[in-house]
């Protein structure tokens, strides 16, 4: 079973269909919370500077984040918590 698959639309189905537990989002303007929506799971779109953007390919450095998105609000705050922390190659992490 996949643990974790990365994408925004495609990574909300897989979550809602049961292919991984949780799954992440890449987010600009609402590619967290609108994939997330209609696949009838709970997520969670950070503030900038809450999680490291290091790995990603950012459209714009002022609005992209990454998001975790789960069945349960319990599986989006175990991503968040195992997400958060200090990334030495992200130094826009407050």
């Amino acid at each position: 079973m996949v643990v974790l698959q990365l994408g925004a639309s495609g990574s909300a189905v897989g979550s809602s269909v049961g292919w991984c537990l949780a799954s992440i989002g890449t987010n600009t303007l609402g590619s967290v919370l609108g994939p997330a929506s209609r696949a009838a799971l709970f997520a969670f779109r950070p503030t900038i500077g809450r999680l490291s953007r290091n790995g990603i390919s950012p459209v714009s450095l002022d609005h992209d984040v990454i998001g975790p998105m789960g069945l349960t609000t319990y599986d989006v705050a175990l991503m968040l918590e195992v997400m958060s922390g200090e990334d030495d190659n992200d130094k826009s992490i407050e």
